[in-house]
């Protein structure tokens, strides 16, 4: 199975909807985080092995939120990490 960026933002969807609750959201990332037969989509790889870390392990970056989940589905919806866009503001 491969896990791409639609996953992902389905998921965030249904939590900014309501359907999921942070904790749903949680324990669904460390499960497709640790299992080796799913692999990670080739375009997108190190931003969605990103997302599952974070949104995997809330005691490193904070609970998840509906400002955070925005945020996510923003960063997933341009293709771009953090990081690369604090590059494109500085550069």
């Amino acid at each position: 199975m491969q896990f791409t960026t639609q996953h992902a933002k389905r998921a965030l969807e249904s939590y900014v909807q309501g359907d999921l609750t942070a904790e749903d959201l949680e324990s669904w990332a460390e499960v497709v985080h640790s299992r080796d037969d799913i692999g990670l989509d080739a375009q997108a790889s190190e931003e969605l092995a990103r997302f599952l870390y974070e949104v995997s392990t809330p005691e490193l970056f904070g609970g998840m939120t509906v400002e955070l989940a925005m945020s996510w589905l923003s960063r997933l919806r341009e293709g771009r990490s953090d990081g690369e866009e604090d590059q494109v503001r500085s550069g």
